[in-house]
């Protein structure tokens, strides 16, 4: 069971990281992980209001089982 639909709150919380479930509403949790990472879309949502906000990923950032390196930091220059 998700625990977003657990959670009684009364705080209403916004999370991601739990992309097999997609865009979760619940009465007090809103899941936001739309799988972006992997091609999927990026959500977001607008407070106060709660619109939601959702656009296709540009590229596959990343393949579900398979490790990426992560990138080198690119030197700014003088910061």
């Amino acid at each position: 069971r998700a625990w977003g639909g657990v959670w009684s709150g009364p705080e209403h919380v916004y999370f991601g990281h739990d992309a097999p479930r997609g865009l979760q509403q619940h009465r007090h949790a809103t899941g936001l992980d739309t799988d972006a990472v992997n091609g999927g879309r990026l959500t977001a949502v607008i407070l106060p209001g709660g619109a939601f906000v959702s656009v296709k990923a540009l590229a596959v950032y990343s393949t579900p089982g398979k490790s990426v390196a992560p990138k080198k930091a690119v030197s700014g220059g003088g910061d």
